[in-house]
Order: C-alpha cells, then structure tokens, then sequence
C-alpha cells in the first residue's frame, strides 16, 4: 500500500512513488501512452500541485493513512 499512489483527472494523470520520492506528470491528450514524464518542466509546477492537492483530498475521503506530506515535502 506505501509503493504508489495515482490520480487521473481532467485528461492528465500524476503518478507518485513515495518510497524513492519521484512523481511522474502525464498529458494523457498529447500523450496517451504515457511515454513523456513531464513533471520537471517548470510550466506544469501548478499542474503538479493542483493534482497533488487532489490526491491528498482523495486519501482524505478513503482515510489512507501514507502521509504524502512527508514524503513530497
């Protein structure tokens, strides 16, 4: 359960691996295979916040007790 967790939304897709803290972007229209990690590109750091904020919000809802927070400081 601490290995990831994912969220897809609004044609976009933010995947974390909380136990080597990597997060993978994704614009699932442009890219729907998911072959272009776009998370170190400086004009998707909203993107990334907002469905980062999503997931957090999610976990919230289903009471998952990994604290992202921690770990994506």
């Amino acid at each position: 359960m601490d290995l990831q967790r994912s969220i897809t939304k609004d044609g976009w897709k933010l995947v974390l691996y909380p136990k080597i803290e990597k997060a993978l972007l994704f614009d699932l229209a442009n890219d729907p295979q998911e072959m272009a990690d776009i998370s170190d590109n400086p004009s998707h750091s909203p993107k990334l916040k907002y469905f980062f904020d999503e997931l957090r919000d999610l976990q919230r809802v289903n009471s998952d007790p990994l604290d992202l927070i921690a770990e994506y400081p």
